[in-house]
């Protein structure tokens, strides 16, 4: 880059703490980066704190508080801050959209973008999912008819994302190949420069990433929220199920995360007996699991580009996943550096993954690729990108 300007940034976003989530995470990334180039970043978030950062430097609000406390609070903040650049990570909830429209007339000069963290589509795959016997049967198939009725008249993701789209200057996906999605969706022209893509980075420091594969434990690895409308771990685990043959009894299944629904995967496990399946629970350091598998395995309805997906190929753990999100494919070479599952063929994800199981020699040859192609995902490349979007004429 070449002399651009520097400025404060101020994020918009749920939560703050890395480890609370793939937003947060790429945030922190980013902004130690933009740190070291000369920016400085702020934020107002109304989830989880980060006491890593400085008290000045940030803001929490909540969403119970009456919107006028939550505006006073928000512009006597930003008034100051002499910020040059707005951003909304992850803060689409309908008062934050009034707070931005508010900041829009009162600071017209400052560039506003706003970045979508998911699949354009991740709405209807979530309504159209199918989900394990037993979990949350009645709510779940009531809600999932009701969207259908409902959303051809009165469809709030919609609504919500047009709206984010109308606000900001620039609307960034994380793939170009979200743009015909989102122009189909939205009514927006896919070739519109209002458009734009950008990746996430790595996670990791560029001294864990090496030119060659370590030596791996027979570990199938899962980092992942424990959530099945998006997750759908019951997907994983019934193809687990498929592989308990005494040619694969040395192998583990090894899930690393929490969430919402982890007492009915653990619940699920023991009632399918399903053996040789681990549940980590959360951590704060990932690393170490990445270090000792030797595959990893996505079966989410939806993503956008999964930070954990680049976490595995940054440390030579072959990915097989479900193209259920067309970012895959900017990540993942089939046959090549991972699997990819089309049509979630279930049949189709247990030879695969029987296959990288079994041939030890295959499971190398694909992490060295997996590694090689993380690279055009290390932080710099990343950094200069958002540089190049905060410097481009609006």
């Amino acid at each position: 880059m070449t002399n651009p300007k520097k400025g404060n940034i101020l994020f918009f976003q749920n939560s703050i703490l890395p480890a609370d989530g793939g937003v947060p995470r790429v945030t922190d990334i980013i902004s130690k980066e933009l740190g070291s180039r000369g920016y400085t970043s702020s934020f107002v978030f109304y989830d989880k704190d980060n006491s890593a950062y400085p008290a000045n430097s940030k803001l929490q609000v909540t969403l119970q508080q009456p919107y006028h406390e939550l505006e006073e609070q928000v512009l006597a903040f930003v008034a100051k801050g002499n910020f040059s650049f707005f951003i909304c990570q992850n803060a689409y909830a309908g008062v934050f959209r009034k707070l931005y429209k508010k900041l829009r007339l009162l600071y017209p000069a400052v560039p506003f973008y706003c970045f979508l963290h998911a699949s354009p589509d991740y709405w209807q795959l979530t309504y159209r999912a199918r989900v394990a016997p037993g979990y949350k049967f009645f709510s779940s198939s009531i809600k999932r008819i009701l969207k259908k009725i409902i959303y051809p008249f009165y469809n709030p993701y919609i609504r919500e994302t047009s709206a984010l789209y109308a606000i900001c200057d620039k609307f960034v996906l994380l793939s170009d190949s979200f743009k015909p999605s989102f122009s189909r969706l939205y009514g927006t022209d896919k070739l519109n420069s209002k458009l734009v893509a950008i990746p996430n980075p790595l996670t990791f420091e560029p001294g864990v990433l090496t030119d060659r594969p370590q030596q791996k434990d027979k570990i199938v690895l899962m980092v992942s929220r424990l959530s099945e409308g998006q997750k759908r771990i019951s997907a994983a685990l019934k193809i687990w199920q498929q592989l308990q043959t005494p040619q694969f009894s040395d192998w583990q299944l090894s899930i690393v995360g929490s969430g919402p629904d982890e007492t009915f995967y653990k619940d699920f496990t023991i009632q399918q007996g399903i053996k040789n399946v681990v549940f980590q629970g959360q951590h704060g350091n990932v690393l170490p699991f990445y270090k000792q598998a030797a595959v990893f395995i996505m079966t989410s309805v939806w993503e956008g580009l999964p930070m954990s997906l680049l976490e595995a190929q940054q440390n030579g753990v072959v990915p097989v996943a479900f193209d259920n999100f067309s970012a895959l494919y900017d990540v993942v070479t089939d046959g090549e550096n991972g699997f990819i599952i089309r049509d979630n063929n279930s049949s189709q994800f247990v030879h695969k993954l029987g296959m990288l199981m079994q041939d030890e020699e295959l499971r190398k040859r694909m992490a060295a690729k997996a590694i090689e192609t993380s690279q055009r995902y290390k932080v710099k490349k990343i950094a200069d990108e958002w540089e190049k979007l905060f410097h481009e004429e609006l």
